[in-house]
């Protein structure tokens, strides 16, 4: 017999994980709606109910078909043996819960309406974006290699605009907390209704900027020059990720089938 407390446990965090797995793929494949917590947390267990219950009827139906394929929730309950004897069954019985409960979300939010169709949703700021990942991404893909630095122009506020290599910068979503800095060389600047000047006659190596002052930015990235470019690998066509997703759920299943049918 499963203890009260251990077996409450382990069934809670068997709702929580599914449901927290629905949330952050919702998270990247939704736009936000700004939500409060409780509205989150209640979509999270509700989410969390819905795909248990539907795992467990599909587990159950296999189990119909073959009682050896699955373990026996009754018996887990009331013997007290049952689950040293069984430990092997019960792990399967396990992995074949998780799997099921991870994939059968993904499906549904990759296929339903209202999934942004045009681009992916990440909880990050477009400095991140387009400084860092996105280029990487874009080299990786025409099988070049990264970006060797980035170069920035900065149109302030004030209209004043600066051109320099990007050093650094903070990462968080908000511009109150956000600084980029520009550094050496070609470090200029172009004050309003003046040509560009160079900051380093001046003894300047740095410009240390508030993302609130920041109007518009233009972003160019230097790929190193090391000689001819590296041949690009064949691209293979790719599956659509909802078509992948659908197909993975369809093969769990067979594969599920087909245990029941030879244990027969």
């Amino acid at each position: 017999m499963v203890p009260s407390t251990s077996g409450g446990l382990v069934g809670l965090l068997l709702v929580l994980a599914p449901g927290i797995w629905y949330e952050l793929i919702r998270q990247r494949s939704r736009p936000g709606r700004g939500d409060s917590t409780f509205v989150e947390v209640s979509r999270i267990l509700l989410a969390g109910v819905l795909v248990s219950l539907t795992v467990l009827i599909l587990l159950g139906g296999f189990r119909t078909i073959d009682p050896r394929l699955l373990a026996d929730p009754q018996a887990l309950l009331s013997q007290p043996g049952y689950l040293a004897g069984h430990l092997g069954l019960l792990t399967w019985t396990l992995a074949c819960f998780l799997v099921l409960a991870m994939t059968i979300p993904a499906v549904w939010l990759y296929t339903t309406p209202g999934r942004n169709a045009h681009a992916e949703i990440r909880q990050e700021s477009l400095w991140v974006s387009y400084f860092d990942r996105i280029p990487r991404q874009d080299a990786h893909e025409k099988g070049l290699p990264p970006p060797e630095f980035t170069y920035l122009q900065v149109r302030m506020a004030s209209g004043v605009l600066y051109r320099g290599r990007l050093a650094a910068y903070d990462n968080g979503l908000g511009l109150d907390d956000r600084e980029l800095t520009l550094s050496q060389p070609n470090l200029i600047t172009k004050p309003v209704g003046e040509p560009w000047s160079s900051l380093a006659p001046d003894g300047w190596s740095v410009v240390i900027i508030r993302g609130t002052e920041i109007k518009d930015l233009w972003v160019l990235n230097y790929a190193p020059d090391d000689g001819p470019a590296p041949a690009r690998r064949r691209r293979v066509p790719r599956i659509p990720a909802h078509w992948r997703l659908v197909v993975l759920l369809a093969l769990e299943l067979l594969a599920l089938g087909q245990l029941a049918v030879l244990g027969r």
